[in-house]
């Protein structure tokens, strides 16, 4: 069970975005089970690639969409970069619950601070092009 639940208003109107974040909190779901679980050792290795090729994917979805909208805003790619830093000093050979939780950590900041506020500015930016 994920700390959060999808609601509408977590929408930012973007179809393929709106997708993805719930694909995020569904890995936030699994992070969660396997720690409660403590079968770190099976599934920790996938699930932080499963949490890194996905935050990858969707960074890279976001800042295509940026380029394509004439949208700018270094705030948030640099807080794509600060995450992907963080990720890549996660130990992925050896994932274990410190790491686990680390990932989790991130994996809530992500959603909360990034995904709720800086993608909705995005979502607004395209809104205004509309009218």
């Amino acid at each position: 069970m994920c700390y959060r639940q999808w609601e509408k208003t977590m929408e930012v109107g973007i179809i393929e975005l709106d997708i993805q974040h719930r694909n995020l909190l569904y890995i936030i779901g699994l992070l969660e089970d396997v720690l409660k679980e403590g079968n770190y050792t099976k599934q920790a290795k996938r699930i932080l690639r499963e949490f890194d090729n996905f935050i990858r994917y969707h960074f890279k979805t976001e800042e295509d969409m940026f380029i394509k909208y004439g949208y700018s805003d270094q705030e948030h790619i640099d807080t794509h970069n600060e995450i992907l830093a963080k990720l890549d000093k996660l130990d992925k050979s050896n994932c274990d619950k410190k790491c686990l939780n680390a990932l989790l950590k991130l994996g809530k900041f992500l959603f909360d601070e990034h995904t709720v506020k800086m993608d909705q500015k995005f979502a607004d930016y395209l809104k205004s092009l509309e009218s």
